[in-house]
C-alpha cells in the first residue's frame, strides 16, 4: 500500500479525470465509472479540517478548500500576524507564530450566491498531521516514468478537478525522481515491477547518485527540485517526496541508507513538506530493503528491518512544516 492511499491515485490518474455518468445510487448496467457524490451548488461551501498542527516558526502553505462558482472573496478573522491570506484565491501563506499555542481563524468565503463561515484552529507545537493526509501519488499513474513536468500537470489538475475544493492537499513524487548506479540497472525494474521499463531513458536517471558533499542527486527528469516545490506551493498545495530507509528503492534507484540526516535536511531545503519513507517488504526479496550492518546516525530495529526510527528522530532539527514517515510497508 502506498501513502496517500490508492483511492485517490485512482481518482486523480490524469486520463480519469473525464469521467463519467452520474446517478443517485450505483447502476451495474451503466459501463464506466460513476459519481455519486451530488454536485457542489453555486453557494461557497468551506470543507476541510478543523485543526492544523504546524511547528513554532515553520512555513504554512495551506488553502481553504471551498466548493461554489468564482470568484469568491475569501477573509479571516484572527489570523496570526505572521500569516496572510489571497483574498482571491483563499490562499493561507507565511509563517507559524515563533511560540507554542492555538489560534482560532475564523475563515469567510462569500459571493452573491451566498457565503459560508468555518473555523480553523491552528495547534503550535511539536505535533502535526493532526488529521490524515490527502492527496495524490504518482505511481500507480506513471510509476518508473515521472517527471517535473508530470508532477506539474498532476498539481494543476487537483485545482482543476475540484479535488482541492474539497479538502484534497498534497502532490507526490514516488520511487524513481533520483538516481540509479549503473551497477544495478541490470537488476533493476524488469524483475521488480509489474509493469516493463521498456522504453525507459537510461541515460536520464543513471549516473553518479551524489554529489562530492554526500547530497542525493535527481535524476536529469527533475532539472530543479525547488522550483517544483515553488510551483506546488503556489497553487496552495503541498509537496511530497519518497525514499527508501535501505541502501536502494524497490526500483533500485538510491535510497537513504547510512545518508539519513542528509537526505532529511535536503529534502528540506528543496521545499518538500512530507517525506514517506517505506521499507516495503517486497524489496527485500531483492536485497534493495536489506540492511547490512547499523546505520552511523542509528541502528536498525530488531523488529522492523530499517532506519526509519533513526530517520523520524532527525525531523525535529528540520525547517520544514510537516515532513513525515512511516515506517513500515508490508502490503
Amino acid at each position: 500500500m502506498r501513502f496517500l492511499g490508492q483511492l485517490t491515485a485512482v481518482c486523480l490518474a490524469l486520463p480519469c479525470l473525464t469521467v463519467s455518468s452520474r446517478a443517485e445510487t450505483y447502476d451495474a448496467r451503466i459501463d464506466g465509472p460513476q459519481v455519486l457524490t451530488p454536485p457542489a451548488g453555486p453557494a461557497p461551501a468551506i470543507n476541510g479540517p478543523e485543526i492544523y498542527g504546524v511547528r513554532p516558526g515553520s512555513p504554512v502553505i495551506d488553502r481553504v478548500p471551498t466548493t461554489g462558482s468564482r470568484p469568491i472573496r475569501f477573509t479571516a478573522k484572527d489570523l496570526p500576524d505572521s500569516l496572510r491570506i489571497d483574498q482571491a484565491k483563499g490562499i493561507i501563506t507565511g509563517h507559524a507564530p515563533a511560540t507554542a499555542g492555538r489560534h482560532v481563524v475564523t475563515f469567510l468565503a462569500e459571493h452573491d450566491h451566498g457565503k459560508d463561515e468555518r473555523k480553523l484552529t491552528f495547534v503550535i507545537g511539536d505535533k502535526f498531521a493532526l488529521t490524515p493526509p490527502m492527496g495524490w501519488n504518482h505511481w500507480y499513474t506513471h510509476y518508473h516514468f515521472i517527471t517535473d513536468a508530470k508532477i506539474r500537470v498532476a498539481a494543476e489538475a487537483m485545482v482543476a478537478s475540484g479535488m482541492a475544493d474539497v479538502g484534497y492537499s498534497y502532490v507526490s513524487c514516488d520511487d524513481c525522481w533520483m538516481r540509479i548506479a549503473p551497477e544495478y540497472v541490470g537488476q533493476s525494474i524488469d524483475t521488480n515491477q509489474k509493469t516493463p521499463s521498456t522504453g525507459l531513458d537510461l541515460e536520464a536517471v543513471v549516473g553518479e547518485v551524489r554529489d562530492a558533499d554526500g547530497r542525493i542527486l535527481p535524476n536529469k527528469n527533475f532539472p530543479d527540485m525547488p522550483a517544483l516545490t515553488g510551483f506546488i506551493h503556489a497553487l496552495g498545495l503541498k509537496a511530497g517526496i519518497y525514499s527508501s530507509p535501505g541502501p536502494r528503492t524497490c526500483q533500485q534507484f538510491e535510497g537513504s541508507y547510512g545518508h539519513e540526516e542528509i537526505d532529511v535536511k535536503t529534502y528540506a531545503d528543496w521545499g518538500f513538506d512530507l517525506l514517506a519513507s517505506i521499507n516495503l517488504a517486497a524489496c527485500a526479496t531483492s536485497g534493495a530493503g536489506r540492511m547490512p550492518a547499523p546505520s552511523p546516525t542509528g541502528s536498525p530495529s530488531a523488529s522492523v528491518p530499517a532506519v526509519v526510527p533513526s530517520s523520524a528522530s532527525l525531523l525535529p532539527k528540520t525547517a520544514d512544516p510537516a515532513l513525515m514517515e512511516r515506517e513500515n510497508d508490508n502490503a
